[in-house]
C-alpha cells in the first residue's frame, strides 16, 4: 500500500502522487507530438487537491492481468468495473444483449435481427453503444452482432498475453465459434476496423472501416503514441485519475469534442460519461493502446484480398484523413468515401448515412458475378 504521499507504494509500484506526475509527463509530450489523446483528455488544467481513493463496497474491482504486486496496487487504486444492473440499467438495446463464457472471458454481446450474420467491432474507448443507431437498420436483413471488446464496457476478463491485435483476432474467433456464427461482413469503427482486417486475412470476408485507424501516426508520434500508452498503463493508479477527471461536469461532451471533432446526441455522451467516467474501463483501453503495433499492420495491408470499403470524415482530428488514404492505396480492392465535415465518430453522427453505406456496398458485392468479383481484385 501507499501513504498517498509518495512516488513508489510499498510493495514497489508507482504510487498516485508518480501517476499525477505521469499524466503531466504524458501531456507535455502530447502537445509537443501532436498524438492524439484517444481516451481521456490528459492536457493539463487546475486539479482539486488529493483526496483518498474509495474502494468500492460492493467489491467489484476489476482484476490486474499483471496479478501479484501490481494487482495488489490495481485493487489500492479503487478500481471497480461497470455494474449492468447499475451503469447499465439503461443501456441502449439492452434488451438485446446476452452474457457469453469463452476462453476467460465473459463477453457482453448484442445480438439483433435476422438473415446472414454481420459483426460490429467498435474502437477504442467505446463500446456496444457506438452501433446504437445503426444496428435497427441493419437488423432488417442480417443477424447484427455487435460485442464489447476485452477490457471494455461490460465485458470482463483480459486477453492472455495482452490485447495485441493478432490476439484480440484470435479471442474474437473463439467468441464466434461459440456463438456458431460466420460474419458475411465485418464492420470496424477506429482500432475496430484493424481488428476487422486481421479477422478477414485469408477469409476475403468484406471490410467496412469507419474512421479506420490502420496507419503509425506520423513523425514522432508514431514513436510516442505506444510509448506514452505504456507508460500509463503499468501505473495502477493513473486510470483512476483519469476517471476521476472525466467526472467532472461537462469533461467528457468538452472532450469528445476536442479529441475527435464530432458532435453526438445525449444518449451517446450518456453512454461515453459511464464509460470513461469508470477507472477499469480506461484500463482496459490504456492496455489496448499500450500493445498496438500500427506498422506491422501497415506493412501487411497488402496482402489483406478482402474487398475494403473505407469511410473517413473530412473533419476527424484523431486519426487524420491523410491516414485512410494512405491505408486505401496499400490495400489491393479497397474504396475510400469522405464523409463531409464529419470527425472520428462519423458513423454516431450520421448513423443513417453510415447504415446506408455498409448496406450499399454488400449489395454491390452481391449483385457482381463471382468473376466480376476477382478481376475487381
Amino acid at each position: 500500500m501507499t501513504d498517498g504521499s509518495t512516488n513508489i507504494a510499498a510493495d514497489g509500484t508507482p504510487g498516485r502522487a508518480q501517476a499525477r506526475t505521469d499524466a503531466d509527463a504524458a501531456a507535455r509530450a502530447v502537445a509537443a507530438s501532436h498524438v492524439p489523446a484517444l481516451v481521456v483528455d490528459i492536457s493539463p488544467r487546475p486539479r482539486p487537491e488529493p483526496e483518498a481513493l474509495p474502494t468500492p463496497a460492493d467489491g467489484r474491482c476489476g482484476s490486474n492481468p499483471a496479478g501479484g504486486r501490481h494487482g495488489a496496487a490495481h485493487r489500492a487504486s479503487g478500481m471497480s468495473a461497470l455494474g449492468w444492473e447499475r451503469e447499465g440499467r439503461d443501456w441502449p438495446h439492452r434488451a438485446a444483449s446476452r452474457f457469453v463464457q469463452d476462453s476467460g472471458l465473459r463477453w457482453h454481446v448484442q445480438v439483433m435481427g435476422q438473415g446472414p450474420a454481420i459483426l460490429l467491432l467498435h474502437g477504442t474507448g467505446a463500446s456496444t453503444h457506438s452501433w446504437r443507431d445503426i444496428m435497427p437498420a441493419l437488423a432488417g436483413c442480417y443477424t447484427v452482432i455487435a460485442p464489447d471488446l476485452p477490457g471494455h464496457g461490460f465485458t470482463r476478463g483480459r486477453v492472455s498475453g495482452g490485447p495485441t491485435l493478432p490476439r484480440m483476432a484470435r479471442a474474437l474467433r473463439g467468441l464466434l465459434e461459440h456463438l456458431e456464427a460466420k460474419p458475411v461482413a465485418i464492420v470496424g469503427h477506429s482500432a475496430g476496423a484493424a481488428i476487422a482486417l486481421e479477422l478477414a486475412r485469408g477469409h476475403d470476408t468484406p471490410v467496412i472501416g469507419f474512421s479506420p485507424a490502420l496507419t503509425p501516426f506520423p513523425g514522432l508520434a508514431a514513436r510516442l503514441f505506444p510509448a506514452l500508452a505504456k507508460m500509463l498503463f503499468v501505473n495502477p493508479f493513473v486510470p483512476s485519475i483519469f476517471a476521476r477527471m472525466a467526472r467532472r461536469p461537462g469533461e467528457v461532451e468538452r472532450f469528445i469534442h476536442r479529441a475527435t471533432n464530432s458532435r453526438i446526441d445525449a444518449t451517446g455522451l450518456r453512454c461515453y460519461t459511464a464509460l470513461i467516467g469508470n477507472s477499469d474501463h480506461c484500463a482496459g483501453a490504456l492496455a489496448m493502446m499500450a500493445h498496438w503495433d500500427l506498422e506491422t499492420l501497415s506493412r501487411q495491408l497488402p496482402s489483406i484480398s478482402s474487398p475494403v470499403l473505407l469511410a473517413h470524415g473530412t473533419n476527424d482530428n484523431a486519426v487524420p484523413f491523410t491516414s485512410a488514404q494512405q491505408a486505401c492505396t496499400r490495400l489491393p480492392d479497397a474504396k475510400l468515401v469522405p464523409l463531409e465535415g464529419l470527425g472520428h465518430l462519423a458513423h454516431e453522427e450520421q448513423p443513417d448515412q453510415a447504415a446506408g453505406l455498409i448496406l450499399q456496398f454488400l449489395a454491390d458485392r452481391a449483385s457482381l458475378p463471382v468473376a466480376a468479383q476477382g478481376e475487381q481484385r
